[in-house]
């Protein structure tokens, strides 16, 4: 599977899962990390529905998650080569849990020996009327997508 395919079909799946958590947004719990940043239900939903994507495309993906809870060295990624994932589920869960606002997004980067090959960054409400706005871009093509269009 490519990865606009694989953008594609976490758009599919994400936005639902969005409208959902956000339609009942006064009922999810929502925790202080160690960090002082926030968490919520939807911050691990939407992250593992992000890994299985990207999992099912690639089994052996090495992935830095934001929610996995993992600190210190991580024998699966070497030194200087090889494909690493990269994932902010929700980038602004303080702005996620407040109702008013529109500014997070989930965020997907992928670097190829550590330099950023591809991204994907969806934005359940930021686009007119609070729709999903998706940008992607692929480094190695130089192209840079928003809302379907090439920019």
């Amino acid at each position: 599977m490519s990865t606009s395919a694989l953008w594609a079909g976490l758009e599919e799946q994400l936005v639902p899962v969005f409208a959902d958590y956000r339609s009942r947004i006064a009922e999810v719990p929502v925790e202080v990390k160690a960090d002082r940043t926030l968490l919520t239900v939807a911050d691990i939903t939407v992250q593992e529905l992000i890994v299985s994507a990207i999992r099912a495309t690639e089994p052996n993906a090495v992935i830095i998650a934001e929610e996995d809870e993992r600190n210190g060295p991580r024998s699966e990624i070497t030194a200087s080569r090889g494909r690493v994932w990269v994932i902010d589920p929700i980038d602004g869960t303080s702005q996620f849990i407040n109702g008013e606002s529109v500014e997070f997004c989930s965020v997907v980067c992928l670097l190829d020996d550590w330099e950023p090959a591809e991204a994907f960054v969806l934005a359940p409400e930021l686009g007119a009327g609070r729709t999903p706005l998706l940008a992607t871009a692929n480094a190695r093509t130089g192209t840079i997508m928003l809302g379907g269009l090439e920019v």
